[in-house]
């Protein structure tokens, strides 16, 4: 269960990344769609906020997967010098 810690929270990054990507589409596809019942006046509104939410959404799930792979990347190399040391 904690052998290969450092390859689960590189799986765990990407698997959440992705995950994250694909709630920020769905999520803009939503707001998309709220604004086609909306009032022509705030129907423009909608859709720049349909649009942030698929930029902003698809961009913090990018960095903070790449945060957490890193960190997953930083315990595999430890682990590796450890082994090499002979400890």
């Amino acid at each position: 269960m904690f052998n290969n810690a450092g390859r689960k929270i590189k799986g765990y990054a990407t698997f959440v990344t992705i995950l994250g990507i694909i709630f920020s589409v769905i999520g803009a596809i939503a707001v998309w769609s709220a604004s086609s019942y909306a009032y022509s006046s705030a129907s423009g509104s909608m859709v720049a906020a349909g649009f942030l939410v698929l930029i902003g959404g698809i961009a913090f799930s990018w960095v903070g997967g790449l945060m957490v792979y890193g960190f997953g990347q930083l315990v595999d190399d430890t682990q590796a010098i450890r082994q090499n040391i002979g400890r």
